[in-house]
């Protein structure tokens, strides 16, 4: 599974004690509206109990998923990112999709726990066809830099397991056999041929962005074809994907064959009976010390079906922090409440701190 910033921000046992402290203060800045971190215009599917079998068993397109906490730090930070990078493959979208589930979400529990998600953000690579006990490929996702995870969804694609993706084109490279009977074969208007070296990812790249657009072709070819190269008169390799994308988008006969099909976004919303009273998001409020405790023991916990060893002591270590904090707090409330009373005695007093949310 894939941990961003070297350390899984929710993993349970090594990291509780430290967070203890401080995980509730994450939850206050959560917006009321949208849980997640993804909305319906991040070209993203995001996925729930309802809508993940469609999207991610039997599908004719691979799948990228990020399994995150919409709490967590490191997904927070990833969040724009996976953003950009959803942006930067928008037409590869027949072949290859992006999609995201927030597993701090209670309807989202137990697919979470069923894809076997200890760590969050985990991202994983859901080949075209996988199985409804498919759980996916662990996908690296450590970097941020959205060309180098372009090239990891290439590199995933290429070891795609048979069947192939139907609407993914042929990304190996084309020999001067293939290319001389081509127009025999193919019904389009264009080839373009990218020459490269073994090394580059540009051809692979312009051939996914011209997915989706019609009366075009594109084919890689290695700079180790040398009587291509001679008979093309090629004499240096361009890495401009994006030249080469918007040229050949542009050239006459060329046009998009269609939208994609429409991101079926599941938006969270808050669906209290009562609207959200105002809140300072500078205090510690007790639904937010309720909604730590409640999923640290309920959701954390839950996804280990067993416990020993160093977890065990982990676990006992942040139940005696949680103890000591708890007598602590307990005690102070009631040193605060009989300082008050005997400041103004037979007057009732209002604490500061002690609010909560709808």
């Amino acid at each position: 599974m894939t941990r961003l910033g070297g350390r899984a921000t929710s993993r349970f046992p090594g990291e509780m004690v430290q967070i203890s402290r401080w995980c509730c203060c994450l939850l206050v800045l959560c917006s009321p509206v949208h849980a997640g971190l993804y909305s319906p215009s991040d070209q993203i599917f995001v996925l729930s109990p309802q809508n993940v079998e469609p999207v991610l068993v039997n599908s004719t397109a691979a799948v990228l998923t990020e399994f995150y906490a919409s709490w967590c730090g490191h997904c927070i930070v990833f969040s724009p990112v996976y953003r950009s990078l959803a942006r930067d493959i928008r037409e590869w979208k027949p072949a290859v999709a992006l999609a995201a589930v927030d597993c701090a979400a209670e309807e989202n529990r137990k697919l979470c726990a069923g894809y076997s998600i200890r760590a969050y953000p985990t991202v994983k690579f859901f080949h075209a066809y996988s199985k409804a006990d498919s759980t996916g490929k662990a996908f690296k996702a450590s970097s941020h830099d959205v060309a180098t995870l372009r090239h990891r969804v290439i590199d995933k694609l290429e070891n795609h397991q048979e069947p192939w993706p139907p609407a993914c084109p042929p990304l190996e490279p084309t020999s001067q056999a293939e290319i001389d009977s081509f127009f025999e074969t193919n019904n389009v208007q264009h080839l373009a041929l990218i020459f490269e070296d073994s090394m580059s990812y540009v051809g692979r790249e312009v051939t996914l962005d011209m997915l989706q657009f019609e009366n075009m072709a594109v084919r890689r070819v290695l700079s180790s074809e040398e009587t291509l190269v001679k008979k093309l008169e090629v004499t240096e390799n361009m890495e401009a994907r994006v030249f080469y994308s918007y040229a050949l988008q542009r050239l006459p006969g060329v046009v998009r064959s269609g939208k994609p099909p429409p991101v079926n976004v599941a938006v969270l919303r808050n669906n209290t009976e009562e609207p959200w009273r105002p809140f300072n998001s500078s205090r510690m409020y007790m639904a937010d010390l309720e909604s730590a405790m409640h999923y640290s023991l309920r959701v954390e916990l839950a996804a280990h079906t067993l416990i020993r060893g160093e977890e065990l002591t982990s676990l006992r270590k942040y139940i005696s922090v949680l103890t000591k904090e708890a007598a602590e707090w307990t005690g102070t409330k009631a040193e605060r409440r009989r300082h008050l009373a005997e400041k103004t005695p037979g007057e009732p007093h209002s604490e500061a701190g002690n609010d909560t949310r709808s």
